[in-house]
């Protein structure tokens, strides 16, 4: 057999395998949507037992704190996270626990010098629920000056403040017993 015919043979067999490898890819990309739905169906379910409790309210607000609240001994509990879901469950598992007073609350906004700091504000109050005149002034990243946001999504970091030494030291006396009991 001629070159050519090898050559012809190579080039639709390239071809049949770069189609191969599109439809593999898209119908990987199927199934694993639908896995995500059927796990997140599952615990959703789970969750929506669980979640009438009290304890529930207490292990979560324990381990966001444990992992994401500051451990110095101010007497406030302070929390900060850049995904507004976290925000939310933070708040939710604390109003949970506690029966906080909403004038204890204070936010700080820390963001990019580029940041619609007006936009950020309104977003942050939907997401917490706090009260505009609880919002401290702004922390602008001073490495960010002169430097464009790459990525346009980003709504900088929300640092939540609730001035309760009491709440504190149950959350931070929580964090060392949790060890201890999980083995």
């Amino acid at each position: 057999m001629s070159d050519e015919y090898y050559r012809r043979i190579s080039v639709l067999a390239n071809e049949g395998l770069a189609k191969a490898r599109i439809k593999s890819a898209t119908l990987k990309k199927e199934q694993t949507a639908v896995k995500a739905e059927e796990l997140k169906d599952k615990n959703r379910t789970f969750f929506n037992i669980i979640s009438d409790s009290p304890i529930f309210y207490k292990l979560l607000l324990v381990s966001l704190y444990w992992a994401e609240g500051s451990k110095t001994m101010r007497g406030s509990v302070d929390f900060g996270n850049s995904d507004p879901g976290v925000i939310r469950v933070f708040l939710s598992a604390l109003r949970g626990c506690y029966a906080v007073d909403e004038n204890k609350f204070r936010v700080t906004l820390q963001c990019r010098a580029d940041s619609d700091i007006k936009a950020l504000e309104k977003f942050w109050r939907k997401v917490t629920g706090i009260r505009r005149e609880l919002f401290y002034n702004a922390q602008i990243d001073p490495r960010t000056i002169g430097k464009p946001t790459l990525k346009k999504e980003y709504k900088g970091v929300c640092r939540i403040t609730y001035f309760s030494a009491d709440i504190l030291n149950d959350i931070i006396q929580a964090t060392k017993v949790l060890p201890e009991i999980v083995q």
